[in-house]
């Protein structure tokens, strides 16, 4: 499995959209040690548009950064030589010191304001899963392809990942109601949860942590998500095909249709293809289609990946990696992964691999 993002860096990348408030914006100041950090730079960033607010080069292990702030609003310290970044709330008009290490960073000891505490317990107890997380993408990507029997043994270390991230998410979110952090968590840490449990766990959240600008944008995130929940009307799409011809989700309304999404780049994909080849092959004659969704940015990448795997159903792509529009709507944060539609369009299944994909199409397609 190929994931989009690790914990505390996916926050940039999932598009969190700045909510521009009236609050006037206060000046906030954050110091701190960080032993064997003497020589790198220390970077914050303003979460809610990824932009780099301060800069400093660390002496004598010691660095101080300043910023402004509307209450509750969420930065990142950014640090080179660390694989994820430190994230803290600040109301502005207050500070923040920090104490950690280099090979400890972003766990820390925090002086400040409880939310900031409370980001920083999110970071200490999920800094275990995001190395297992990197492990997986590590292997993940030097996996061979071909070899069935590992992508086998990933996944199942994957799934097993998955639910260890939900059970410490969950834990987290009904310890945690009153904190900022707790709607990281539900985004973050949670996306492999139906929008129902997603929704429950939002609503246990305290009222002002939900009508903060991050509850707000989780709650619409969370609607957006149930968008693609099963029951639901797959959400229509047009993307060019090989040929560069425009090809539409709805044309294939009639039957019943495999929507998956997979890149040449991606090993767990490689080693799936020829599951998916096989179902294609066997239920083909029985108003069964697949329609291929590529997250590659290199067409030729792309195109002999189609070839070298024989792969026979319509592909279709904006070559736009994980910016992908389609990918989009149906927020795919991790490849492989696909969806099953009825002839009207509804989905009907999610993310069938291996005995799974033809057991269950069996059982449609009596």
């Amino acid at each position: 499995m190929n994931f989009k993002g690790l914990s505390f860096v996916m926050i940039f990348r999932a598009g969190w959209l700045p909510l521009v408030g009236s609050a006037q914006e206060q000046p906030f100041t954050v110091k701190g040690a960080i032993q064997g950090a003497d020589g790198k730079e220390i970077f914050l960033i303003n979460v809610d548009n990824n932009k780099k607010m301060d800069a400093y080069l660390i002496r004598g292990d010691q660095f101080t950064l300043k910023g402004k702030a509307t209450p509750r609003s969420v930065f990142a310290l950014a640090l080179n030589g660390a694989d994820y970044p430190l994230l803290f709330v600040s109301d502005g008009g207050d500070s923040l010191q920090v104490t950690s290490s280099l090979d400890k960073f972003p766990v820390a000891t925090l002086v400040g304001n409880k939310q900031s505490l409370a980001m920083q317990q999110y970071q200490h107890e999920f800094s275990p899963l995001m190395t297992k997380a990197k492990e997986i993408n590590t292997q993940a990507s030097s996996l061979n392809e071909g070899d069935t029997a590992a992508a086998i043994a990933l996944q199942q270390s994957a799934d097993t990942f998955n639910d260890q991230m939900r059970s410490v998410g969950t834990a987290f979110i009904q310890y945690h109601p009153e904190a900022i952090a707790s709607v990281f968590v539900l985004m973050n840490e949670m996306h492999t949860m139906a929008p129902p449990e997603l929704l429950s766990l939002y609503n246990g959240l305290n009222k002002e942590v939900k009508d903060s600008k991050y509850g707000q944008m989780t709650q619409a995130n969370i609607q957006e998500m149930a968008a693609t929940a099963i029951g639901s009307d797959a959400p229509a799409f047009s993307l060019q095909d090989a040929e560069g011809q425009k090809v539409s989700l709805s044309s294939f309304r009639g039957k019943y249709v495999l929507v998956d999404f997979w890149a040449s780049w991606c090993g767990p994909c490689r080693a799936e293809n020829p599951n998916v080849l096989r179902a294609y092959k066997k239920f083909k004659d029985k108003n069964f289609t697949i329609l291929g969704v590529s997250l590659d940015q290199n067409k030729q990448s792309w195109l002999n990946a189609i070839q070298q795997d024989g792969l026979q159903w319509t592909q279709v792509s904006d070559l736009g990696g994980w910016s992908n529009s389609a990918a989009q709507l149906y927020h795919v944060s991790s490849i492989p992964s696909n969806f099953l539609l009825d002839p009207s369009g509804k989905i009907i299944a999610k993310n069938l691999r291996g005995e799974a994909l033809e057991k269950t199409l069996a059982k449609v397609l009596k």
